[in-house]
């Protein structure tokens, strides 16, 4: 009997132990990227995710018509959105709030991580929002569409930095 109930707490505790474990090595399943700012042409927002059902639901949650038609949908594999997440995780502050009623010198970009239908934003100034943006292009070199997408996003922080 002492056996039994042994065994059972040691498989709850490798239970329990591996659920903490697996919660907090979850990836955002989408990220959106939405350029913030002065430009000549419209930059349509990014939504980068390994379900098509989620981007859509991102694309109608976060953009309202004309843009959620335009909004680049770009579905990736898991593993390429995790290498994506592991830049965001590292370069971007999801934990403080937004404040979108100061007046925007600069121009940014919008981040948004997230998992099913629970999302976190995070504001990045151009110059961060070139780094973020280069290494994410690195990591998706397999898609060229992509690739273009995030350039397109880039262009006008590159022209903003720009000595005058």
């Amino acid at each position: 009997m002492k056996t039994l109930i042994g065994m059972t707490a040691f498989i709850l505790t490798c239970v329990l132990y591996a659920t903490t474990h697996a919660q907090s090595a979850v990836h955002p399943a989408t990220v959106v990227i939405e350029y913030v700012g002065k430009s000549d042409r419209p930059i349509f927002p990014i939504i980068i995710s390994s379900s098509n059902n989620e981007a859509e639901w991102y694309r109608k949650k976060l953009f309202g018509d004309p843009i959620s038609e335009f909004a680049h949908i770009d579905i990736v594999k898991k593993a390429t959105l995790k290498e994506i997440s592991g830049i965001l995780s590292e370069k971007a502050d999801f934990s403080r709030p937004i404040a979108s009623d100061r007046p925007r010198t600069a121009p940014t970009i919008k981040l948004v991580a997230a998992i099913e239908h629970d999302f976190k934003e995070s504001s990045i100034g151009p110059e961060d929002s070139i780094v973020i943006l280069g290494e994410i292009k690195n990591r998706v070199s397999k898609y060229p569409l992509l690739v273009r997408h995030l350039s397109e996003v880039e262009g006008p922080l590159n022209q903003h930095l720009k000595p005058h």
